[in-house]
């Protein structure tokens, strides 16, 4: 039985357990949402070291194409079209790739189904260019006059994306966490996960992290042991596990047509389940017997599935794997 903490105590005393030292407590129920948008990298930075949380999280240093490349897309739009006539969106599309320079038109889509030219593509309303020889700079050329405000945007974008992550890049860095701690998801509609209590210390520092983001937040419940919370666990658990061996099964069977990212995907979730094999033996060892009594097959799949993506691409790019955690 895991000796209660004093953060323990106070959380069980919030809901309603005040005999605190005759219960046990298997693990914790966690929930988070991120609203933030954009942050800068230094103050990412911080949060992380103030939380403790493993600093190896911390998105890779911005490359000034990446820079460039996500101000860019983040014009793409839909717009109404000038004479209320059909509709049309503004794109954007690489057209030079090269080691001296990065190119992107500004495209505008025009639909009309009344046209006799019921699609119409304007590949040229403006021009942007990354040069990157001896440094980097941004050179435009506006076509149509009315695109001006995006390539001005653009410049804005540009220049604030070299030194900030976008939500995304956060919540990678969260589902990342998460998936150190062995977790089970018990609502995969919310997001909730059950997390085994001897990953208290991690979920702490995370639940910090998550906290001192902006429109952001997390919750750690604690799950006292009775026969109710052991049901869920164990259902959740035993599911999830099922799953992930039905999914591998599907890859190995279809192993000819995997991609890359395909394997991927199943070599990690098929991981993530040998670990949650391992952190709840003692919490669910004989709901897990059927399970462990695969394990050897499903070790030698994983293997056979692992080794193509050295040496073989997917043939059919239309299968995809995927996994309970993308």
């Amino acid at each position: 039985m895991r000796k209660l903490t004093r953060e323990m105590a106070k959380e069980i005393t919030a809901v309603g357990m005040e005999d605190k030292q005759s219960v046990e407590v298997i693990g914790y129920l966690i929930w988070y949402s991120i609203g933030m948008k954009q942050i800068e990298r230094r103050l990412l930075a911080e949060h992380v070291a103030a939380s403790e949380i493993d600093p190896s999280l911390m998105p890779n240093e911005i490359r000034v194409i990446d820079a460039f490349r996500r101000s860019t897309k983040a014009i793409e739009c839909k717009q109404p079209p000038i004479d209320g006539k059909g509709s049309e969106r503004i794109l954007v599309r690489e057209t030079v790739t090269t080691a001296e320079r990065v190119v992107r038109n500004i495209v505008r889509e025009v639909i009309d189904p009344k046209e006799e030219e019921k699609l119409l593509y304007k590949t040229q309303e403006a021009i942007v260019t990354l040069e990157r020889e001896d440094f980097y700079f941004l050179d435009t050329q506006i076509i149509n006059p009315e695109v001006e405000p995006l390539v001005e945007r653009i410049k804005e974008l540009f220049v604030t994306f070299q030194t900030t992550h976008d939500d995304k890049a956060v919540r990678h860095m969260c589902i990342e966490t998460i998936k150190r701690m062995s977790p089970v998801m018990v609502k995969t509609s919310g997001g909730v996960y059950f997390v085994p209590v001897k990953f208290e210390d991690q979920l702490r520092s995370f639940t910090t992290f998550v906290n001192l983001l902006e429109l952001s937040s997390a919750y750690m419940i604690p799950l006292i042991k009775t026969g109710d919370t052991m049901d869920l666990v164990r259902k959740a658990t035993v599911s999830q596990l099922n799953t992930a061996m039905e999914n591998l099964k599907t890859a190995y069977d279809n192993r000819e047509n995997l991609t890359p990212a395909d394997i991927t995907s199943v070599v990690n979730e098929t991981q993530l389940s040998f670990g949650i094999i391992d952190d709840y033996q003692d919490l669910l060892n004989s709901d897990l017997k059927d399970i462990t009594s695969s394990l050897r097959d499903m070790q030698r799949m994983l293997k056979d599935v692992a080794a193509l993506k050295k040496d073989r691409r997917a043939k059919n790019e239309n299968v995809r794997q995927l996994s309970l955690f993308d």
